[in-house]
């Protein structure tokens, strides 16, 4: 070997930053299309690590969504193969609008003309009301249920349940009209807006006058009944979504605070609405768990000379 010739060291490895936490909130809500996954079912940039950090940062978290195009356990089956493994994201953690609304279907003994996805029909409407047979004779139907059903909203439907809520209150007898959500619009898979269930829960209003009861995001009871289930106070949690009414709205009128990210249906305008105030604005997810979990990086330790 060359007497000049240097065996070069090792170089030394960049020490990775070091975190501490200092947390905001023991609970947090965070929901799922346009927050943790766009309209094509792929993560958000920085998903993972948020959930990794709201974990790190002793947060308990629950996932919650309004999505009524999918059954449960098909939603699960599609976070899992975007990369959302058992351990960041476990199934009982995910709770969504449309179960919430059968169940109380079942409690309150109400049979509905469903204008609802197929897909649930055969599912988590199935699993806990059974069969739904749509030739049946809507007379005994005492409950117009409507979810985001794009091959249900035609003229055709929405006279039949307008009929059979003006033949029930003309007899004098219960009707309800239940809506899993009424968001105004959603991100489609296109990435462009498209109209949602809330339309068509207008119009059935201003037709019938009956007043459609919502089980599932912003009613302040679906924001409670999961805080409840937590043992949690409203002024422990927080809400984090895209949609300033549906996530941002509901939870605060239930006593939660809420962080609007500028992700998925985030539109800019926003951030002047008057009547709503986000407790906070972030960019993503990832930034919206690192102020949830009051995450914050500790200066690098000298290196000993």
């Amino acid at each position: 070997m060359d007497a000049d010739t240097k065996t070069p060291s090792p170089s030394t490895p960049p020490r990775q930053p070091k975190y501490e936490f200092k947390r905001q909130y023991k609970y947090a809500l965070v929901d799922l299309s346009g927050t943790i996954n766009d309209n094509s079912g792929n993560l958000l940039p920085g998903a993972i690590d948020a959930i990794k950090i709201l974990q790190k940062g002793d947060v308990t978290t629950r996932f919650v969504t309004n999505t009524s195009l999918t059954t449960r356990a098909n939603l699960i089956k599609a976070l899992r193969k975007a990369g959302l493994t058992e351990d960041l994201l476990p199934s009982d953690h995910v709770i969504t609008s449309a179960l919430a609304t059968f169940n109380h279907l079942k409690a309150n003994n109400l049979k509905p003309l469903a204008l609802i996805d197929d897909k649930l029909l055969s599912g988590d409407y199935k699993d806990v009301l059974g069969d739904y047979d749509d030739s049946e004779s809507d007379a005994d139907r005492n409950c117009v249920l409507i979810g985001l059903a794009p091959n249900k909203m035609n003229y055709e439907n929405l006279n039949r349940a307008f009929r059979l809520i003006m033949k029930r209150k003309s007899e004098d007898k219960p009707i309800e009209c239940i809506a899993i959500h009424r968001a105004s619009y959603f991100r489609d898979a296109d990435a462009d807006l498209s109209l949602g269930p809330g339309a068509f829960v207008s119009a059935l209003e201003t037709a019938t006058g009956l007043e459609c009861s919502v089980i599932g995001k912003p009613s302040p009871a679906y924001f409670s009944s999961i805080l409840k289930s937590l043992d949690a106070r409203p002024s422990d949690a927080v809400m984090i979504g895209d949609d300033i009414i549906i996530d941002v709205g509901g939870a605060m009128e239930a006593g939660l605070d809420a962080v609007l990210v500028r992700t998925g249906k985030f539109l800019k305008k926003d951030e002047k609405n008057r009547k709503i105030k986000p407790t906070k604005f972030c960019d993503s997810i990832s930034d919206a768990a690192e102020f949830v979990a009051g995450r914050s990086q500790l200066p690098p330790t000298p290196i000993p000379s």
